[in-house]
């Protein structure tokens, strides 16, 4: 397998710019170790999007990424949220997840995108 094929199949998985970085990095390593890159466990970006939208509200975008800690901040909100909206505080916790939900769509794909160039850095 050669270095084009090899940034060929991270396309989506990490950024231009890490492939950019990357380029340098794989004319420089062993065909062994070049063979192995595509074995490595990477992330969808897209699919911890795709989380984050539709159960971005329960954490789940962060626990797919290894958030835990963000994961449980976000579930922590909503069940507060839903606890105390009887007594209309819980609607305002529930309004600032709803945005802090969809501004961490863009945080949770850079984050899996920069978790697996780490992976990938790492091997290399």
């Amino acid at each position: 397998m050669d270095k084009n094929s090899v940034l060929m199949l991270l396309d989506g998985k990490i950024s231009n710019e890490q492939k950019f970085m990357l380029n340098d990095k794989l004319d420089n390593i062993s065909e062994e170790k070049l063979k192995n890159l595509p074995l490595i466990p990477l992330k969808s970006p897209i699919l911890a999007v795709v989380f984050g939208f539709f159960f971005g509200w329960l954490g789940v975008d962060r626990f797919y990424q290894g958030s835990f800690g963000l994961g449980i901040l976000k579930l922590a909100l909503f069940i507060i949220g839903c606890i105390t909206t009887f007594i209309f505080i819980g609607v305002f916790i529930l309004w600032a997840l709803g945005i802090y939900v969809l501004i961490d769509l863009y945080f949770v794909y850079k984050a899996v995108q920069n978790d697996n160039y780490q992976k990938i850095s790492q091997m290399i």
